[in-house]
């Protein structure tokens, strides 16, 4: 007997110009392949690969946008 799961990720941020995602867990979330991004550090710097483009923490920061309703019925 096979047993699939399913999960719900609910988002916070959405990195603008990216169909990238941060969730509840402060995960970055892939919303095009359903995968989790890992954090990375290239020579000194941490940040995360963005469609094959390393971007920093520091140049990350902008281009969050705060979700603020999940859906229109809320």
């Amino acid at each position: 007997m096979e047993t699939n799961y399913n999960f719900i990720h609910f988002f916070t941020y959405k990195v603008k110009g990216y169909n990238y995602y941060f969730t509840i867990d402060k995960k970055l979330f892939n919303y095009d392949t359903k995968r989790f991004s890992k954090k990375c550090v290239r020579g000194y710097s941490v940040g995360y690969n963005l469609n094959g483009n390393f971007i920093t923490l520091s140049n990350l920061k902008p281009l969050l946008i705060k979700i603020t309703k999940l859906s229109q019925n809320l």
